[in-house]
């Protein structure tokens, strides 16, 4: 059996991180029989990002290293809760290690190695680095699967442009998740990439059911999840909350704190896996998110769910605008501010939607196919 590496953010306590993680780790399984480890390489700024006191530059990031302190038993949990899912749930490669040279070191014992997907090409994030390149020779086969730039374009980072055009021209497999990222990577490298889908949407929806803990709440209520790209989101949210007659709960502690959301209303869930808010989606009446993956989750439990964003949102973070395109469900994506001007409890209309799903899925499956030569079994 042939091996192959993923090196990704899986070690990023962000939901759809790690859940497409699992996906891709589950789809090169099980349906192409491969041995998969994930690469457990997490950059310095990464850990940083998510460690319980982080180093923050100004008195703001004073403030919240004090909130932290004060916060500490719910904000553990937290942590606690995503390293337990990290542990159970990958099939880690072993120890966590930060450096390219360990990176290089690891990735010598694979055939195949897919770095994707997630913005681990966006040079933007925080906790990205060159190593989601894969900057050094091996006899491993490079394939990219589906990784994502945000709205960043890679162009215009003032970057050496030229070193990345190199790293890219060694891989053998070039794929992408969004419009944008496409043509901004075939323009810099003078390659074809493939538009795929998110490896979420490959896995079937009796998986997520079965990761999906027990429901959480027995009332009704709104799921919120998401950044919030405007500070008005939550009493917005409220605002919704209010005219529906129902709860909202969120999940994310660090935003709950900050903000002061626990002032305005708003439940936060006990529990914060990536199991757990599987469960909140599944469960909900209604979802409200600005997030990618909330609006994959709540299309794979065939929910009544909005996508939001804002007027002065960057207009090159195509991210979500494409994912709706594909799935034919542009109008559940609205400006938060226009929010009355829609019925917010408008079911969403799923009538083929199961065949809409197949026919993304199917050329995705066949990239990886094809870019994983002489692999036997495959199962697409």
């Amino acid at each position: 059996m042939e091996k192959i590496g993923i090196l990704t953010y899986h070690a990023s306590h962000n939901m759809g991180s790690m859940l497409q993680t699992y996906a891709m780790q589950y789809i090169l399984s099980n349906h192409f029989k491969m041995e998969v480890e994930v690469v457990n390489y997490s950059s310095k700024g990464q850990q940083n990002m998510y460690s319980m006191f982080p180093s923050y530059k100004g008195w703001k990031g004073l403030a919240r290293l004090i909130i932290n302190a004060v916060s500490f038993p719910v904000l553990k949990s937290r942590y606690n809760d995503y390293e337990l899912f990290i542990n159970d749930a990958f099939n880690l490669s072993g120890e966590k290690f930060d450096t390219l040279v360990e990176l290089e070191k690891v990735c010598a014992k694979y055939d195949f190695l897919v770095v994707g997907s997630d913005q681990i090409w966006n040079v933007n994030c925080e906790d990205f680095t060159d190593a989601y390149f894969l900057p050094f020779s091996t006899s491993a086969s490079k394939i990219a699967y589906a990784p994502s730039l945000g709205g960043r374009n890679l162009l215009n980072s003032g970057l050496n442009l030229e070193k990345y055009k190199n790293y890219i021209k060694d891989f053998t497999g070039l794929s992408v998740r969004e419009v944008n990222g496409k043509a901004w990577l075939e323009k810099l490298s003078n390659e074809h990439f493939e538009i795929v889908a998110d490896p979420t949407i490959l896995v079937e929806t009796s998986v997520w059911d079965s990761l999906a803990k027990p429901r959480l709440y027995e009332e009704d209520y709104i799921f919120f999840y998401g950044v919030p790209f405007s500070p008005d989101t939550y009493d917005i949210v409220m605002e919704i909350s209010k005219e529906l007659g129902m709860s909202v709960v969120m999940l994310d502690a660090k935003q709950y704190v900050y903000r002061g959301n626990f002032l305005k209303g708003i439940k936060l869930s006990r529990n914060s896996s990536p199991s757990d808010y599987l469960s909140l989606i599944k469960h909900s009446s209604l979802v409200i998110t600005t997030s990618f993956h909330g609006s994959i989750f709540s299309t794979v439990f065939r929910k009544n769910f909005w996508a939001i964003t804002f007027k002065g949102t960057n207009k090159d973070d195509d991210r979500i605008r494409v994912l709706f395109d594909q799935l034919n469900m542009s109008e559940r994506l609205i400006y938060i501010e226009e929010h009355k001007q829609h019925d917010l409890l408008e079911p969403v209309n799923y009538d083929g939607f199961d065949e809409l799903m197949n026919d993304f899925r199917r050329p995705a499956m066949k990239y990886l196919a094809n870019s994983l030569p002489g692999i036997k079994n495959k199962d697409i």
